[in-house]
């Protein structure tokens, strides 16, 4: 009897320390689970109320302190590319080099990373294509860095050249000066992601820490490229387009120089024209007075012709008479041979005539000449005539 006397009051015992240490487990839960209500996902259970209880709270614990985790993260993503969003819209675009700055050191900020640097493909001389700096920035602020790197040439050649990101979290003391294009400094972590758009990639985003780049952050830059690799190729087709219409204005000014130069040139060519046509005309009308003055000379040399005819037989007629007279009187010889010179005299005046058939006023005037000669020299040789013929009268 003794004996379970003193079990039983053991078995009391027990029961009662259970109790206690249940009640003990139950109230830190209760402690513990408001914390958790409370937003103290960090919160802990005393070492004395372990138990199943505790492990399955802890386990909620965790497993809330997990989804609290992604869902920060996503939370911090999207605030993240809504912030870049609204950067990217509402930042000049112009030449597209206030945009990257404000990236780029926006983004330095938003990751906690100490550089960063903006690289993108230049193609404008397609002998020349390198990958160029578009934009830096470190330690608070921006870097006035110039850098020219070929594609597949270090570690941002060959990310541009691949398409995939790199993540360094061993780094050379000299990688930064050697292989980077960031600068003097040497952070232990270094991010580079490809800015690309359908497998397209238009450029690449370096980034230097001192802390490790979590995962969801890698994720958030490789989702923020797509945006940045649109506003890249955006921004170049915005250059593209007010060069070619820089281009069209160039072309239309010049067209309309030459359309202005072609006016000219039409008038020019229209006053030209109608000055030929005056010409043509006139000189159809100097033709017309030729053709008149053709058909006045042809009617001249025809008199002249006939007057000639008359001429010659008048002189014939005078032969004749010299002839008898040179019978009848000897000395007659003498005027008869001045008579003969006269007659070859008029036969040269003739075959002048004749050889200048073409000059109406000359011709015309020298006809009248030669008609008004032979009629001196016609009244001349009848005087004579007449004197002889009295001559013989009187030696009759």
């Amino acid at each position: 009897m003794l004996g379970k006397g003193i079990f039983k009051k053991k078995q009391n015992t027990d029961l009662k320390e259970s109790f206690e240490h249940l009640q003990r487990e139950i109230s830190e839960a209760t402690r513990f689970v408001r914390q958790i209500e409370e937003g103290n996902l960090e919160a802990t259970f005393n070492e004395d109320a372990t138990g199943e209880l505790s492990e399955s709270l802890v386990r909620m614990r965790d497993h809330i302190k997990k989804i609290n985790a992604e869902e920060n993260q996503r939370n911090w993503i999207t605030t993240g590319l809504a912030k870049f969003a609204d950067i990217l819209r509402n930042t000049e675009q112009d030449d597209g080099s206030t945009i990257y700055d404000t990236i780029v050191s926006n983004l330095v900020k938003y990751m906690g990373a100490n550089q960063g640097g903006l690289f993108s493909l230049n193609d404008d001389n397609e002998n020349d294509i390198f990958i160029e700096m578009l934009s830096c920035y470190a330690y608070d602020r921006k870097k006035f860095d110039e850098k020219k790197i070929l594609v597949g040439e270090g570690m941002v050649g060959q990310v541009y050249l691949e398409g995939k990101t790199t993540y360094l979290k061993v780094v050379p003391e000299n990688y930064i000066n050697i292989t980077s294009g960031l600068g003097k400094a040497t952070p232990k972590n270094i991010l580079i992601v490809p800015l690309k758009i359908n497998d397209k990639v238009y450029g690449v985003l370096e980034l230097a820490s001192f802390n490790l780049f979590e995962e969801y952050q890698i994720n958030f830059v490789e989702k923020l490229g797509e945006n940045i690799a649109s506003a890249i190729s955006n921004t170049k087709n915005i250059i593209k387009t007010k060069e070619l219409l820089e281009s069209s204005q160039m072309q239309s000014e010049m067209l309309r120089s030459q359309e202005e130069e072609m006016r000219q040139n039409m008038e020019e060519l229209q006053a030209t024209q109608e000055q030929m046509e005056r010409k043509q005309n006139d000189v159809e009308k100097l033709n017309d007075k030729l053709s008149k003055n053709e058909d006045i000379l042809k009617k001249a040399l025809e008199k002249a012709k006939e007057k000639e005819k008359d001429i010659i037989a008048k002189n014939s007629e005078i032969e004749a008479r010299e002839a008898s007279l040179t019978k009848k009187l000897s000395e007659v010889e003498f005027y008869q041979t001045e008579a003969i010179a006269q007659k070859e005299e008029l036969e040269k005046v003739t075959k002048k005539l004749e050889s200048n058939q073409q000059i109406l006023v000359k011709a015309n005037m020298k006809s009248k000449e030669a008609q008004t000669d032979l009629k001196k020299q016609l009244l001349e040789k009848e005087a004579k005539i007449k004197e002889l013929e009295q001559l013989l009268k009187e030696k009759a």
